[in-house]
């Protein structure tokens, strides 16, 4: 009789409180090991029993309930289930959820099976089967191909596995807002979604299966926009209402007046010397300041280099496109790509003229803020504006004037960023969809030579439609390409398993 097979001990650890022997999960690519513990928390250690980091997941101060656990074959992420719905993606190096997949919206939904597989298209270039026929090819040919000539034999698909990432823009880390799932705010969740790229790689698909119980941002700038006129509007309200009583002065008017003439209004004197003071221009200052350094930054350092990112991959999608065309096996066309690029150019124009708006707001405000502060502290001690003739020729008065008749009480920045009614973004969103002609010459138009009457050309350069509009084109290139490998796959006859009871899935299987 054969002896029966003795396991060895490999590690051996005592926790602090009992463990769910259903949410326990190994990483043999790294060696860990990920334990549900008892307060719905993951705690993932090393086989030498040291704990590398631990998760858990809190709604409104209440624990979520933790269902299952995967690791994805490579070992870096686990993927985990809470009772909210979500299956959140934890990177092993960083202890960061680096991405969050929505399961269903219901809160009450039951995450019963969770699995990672990886999915091989199995395909062989033309120049490797004809590699692999060996002296067949070779006496056939008259001596063969070799080298780069046999792979010239399939070359979408090699075209198709060029290593681009080096001359893809770098993308940022963008400014967190304060929530946990902010996967882009930090490196290591970059670096996590972002891998570099590995030809051996190019045939292989990640999925994450998942079985139910019952059967993944404009707005930020726009904040910043807000902000550089929502305080000021505060200040110059109150004292277009004392100049109104008064006469049939307004601020912008009176300080206009001021800087011209060196003459102030008694009830423009009290407001800066009384109402806004030191104080209140401090305040000021550091909003708009501080607004549209951030906003600069924003455009500069993350909307442009992604926009850029995006033409580039997209320029290659219609490479492969216009390879096949007219057919279209990979499930979209070249028109459909060359209407994204042409979306993305809008875009990118209009970014463009954010950052050049941007640079011009903050050597306005810095011109008029610091002119604004030297009649404070003038008017505050009585001075006069003939004896300050040193300090009035380094003014710089064309700009301090461009900005109060332009700035002071509209932003520039607005038609980017404002919010668009109901009515008007229905009707805009249909004009977009139902436009022929292309969006980057009437973008140029609507920003340089605009027509106020063509109310087409006035919603134009808002950045919220127009990402909507290239969300909804990505979709239907989404969809084809969705469609077409359904068409790729043919499913038998389906066999019923009844065992007179519940099914409940407990395992995914590839």
């Amino acid at each position: 009789m054969a002896n029966p097979v003795q396991l060895r001990v490999i590690a051996e650890k005592t926790l602090h409180s009992p463990a769910n022997p259903d949410l326990l999960a190994y990483s043999p690519s790294m060696e860990l090991l990920a334990v549900g513990g008892a307060e719905n928390n993951v705690l993932v250690y090393r086989l030498n029993g040291q704990r590398v980091f631990s998760a858990s997941q809190k709604v409104r101060g209440a624990a979520l309930e933790l269902q299952k656990l995967a690791w994805k074959p490579n070992g870096q992420l686990i993927a985990i289930a809470w009772s909210d719905g979500t299956v959140r993606l934890i990177g092993a190096e960083s202890n960061k959820t680096v991405h969050q997949i929505t399961v269903s919206e219901e809160e009450d939904t039951e995450v019963t099976c969770l699995a990672w597989t990886s999915y091989s298209a199995a395909s062989k270039s033309l120049g490797d089967i004809l590699s692999d026929a060996g002296s067949l090819w070779k006496d056939a040919a008259g001596g063969g191909l070799k080298g780069k000539k046999a792979q010239l034999l399939d070359l979408p698909r090699d075209l198709a596995a060029i290593d681009i990432e080096s001359s893809l823009p770098k993308l940022s880390v963008l400014p967190s807002g304060g929530t946990t799932e902010d996967i882009f705010s930090s490196r290591a969740s970059l670096d996590a979604l972002f891998r570099p790229f590995n030809p051996a790689d190019n045939d292989t698909i990640s999925i994450m299966l998942r079985s139910l119980a019952a059967g993944v941002a404009v707005e930020r700038p726009a904040e910043f926009v807000e902000a550089t006129q929502d305080l000021p509007s505060r200040f110059l309200g109150n004292i277009d209402e004392t100049l109104a009583e008064n006469g049939d002065w307004s601020i912008a008017p009176a300080l206009y007046h001021q800087v011209v003439t060196g003459h102030t209004l008694p009830e423009v004197k009290e407001w800066l010397v009384d109402e806004l003071a030191e104080r209140g221009h401090k305040r000021w200052d550091k909003t708009v300041s501080t607004s549209l350094a951030t906003l600069l930054k924003l455009t500069h350092s993350h909307l442009l280099p992604a926009l850029e990112r995006a033409a580039l991959l997209l320029s290659r999608l219609h490479g492969l496109a216009s390879y096949h065309s007219p057919r279209t096996p990979l499930g979209f066309s070249p028109e459909q790509i060359k209407s994204l690029l042409d979306t993305l150019a809008a875009l990118n124009l209009a970014a463009t003229r954010v950052l050049s708006v941007t640079v011009g707001e903050v050597e306005g405000w810095a011109a008029f803020g610091g002119w604004l502060r030297g009649e404070i502290d003038r008017l505050a001690t009585g001075g006069e504006g003939g004896d300050e003739e040193k300090e009035a020729a380094t003014v710089p008065t064309a700009k301090i004037l461009e900005y109060i008749q332009g700035s002071l009480t509209s932003s520039p920045l607005a038609q980017f960023f404002t919010t668009l009614d109901t009515a008007t973004a229905a009707s805009h969103a249909a004009d977009l969809e139902s436009t022929t002609t292309p969006l980057f010459p009437a973008m140029a138009t609507a920003l340089n030579k605009p027509d106020r009457t063509n109310e087409f050309h006035k919603s134009l350069p808002n950045l919220a439609a127009l990402t909507a509009h290239l969300a909804t084109q990505a979709e239907a290139v989404s969809t084809g390409i969705a469609e077409a490998e359904k068409r790729n796959v043919r499913f038998g006859d389906a066999v019923e398993v009844a065992v007179g009871k519940e099914v409940l899935g407990e395992e995914g299987r590839v």
